[in-house]
C-alpha cells in the first residue's frame, strides 16, 4: 500500500520471506482485489491501489 504507483506481482512476492514461492498465491490475491474494484491494473501485470476521493 505504500507503493506510489504500479507494482508488480513479482516485486510484492520478493518481499516476503518465501519470494517466487509466494508468487502465486500473491497473484491470486491481486486478481480477487482487481476483481473487487480495490485495485486498477491498465495491462494485467502491475497493480495500483484506488484512492478514495
Amino acid at each position: 500500500m505504500a507503493a506510489e504507483g504500479f507494482v508488480d506481482a513479482e516485486t510484492i512476492a520478493s518481499a516476503f520471506k518465501q519470494g517466487r514461492k509466494s508468487l502465486a498465491p500473491v497473484q491470486a490475491v491481486l486478481a480477487a482485489l482487481y476483481r473487487m474494484g480495490l485495485v486498477s491494473t491498465s495491462d494485467g501485470k502491475s497493480f495500483a491501489f484506488r484512492r478514495a476521493a
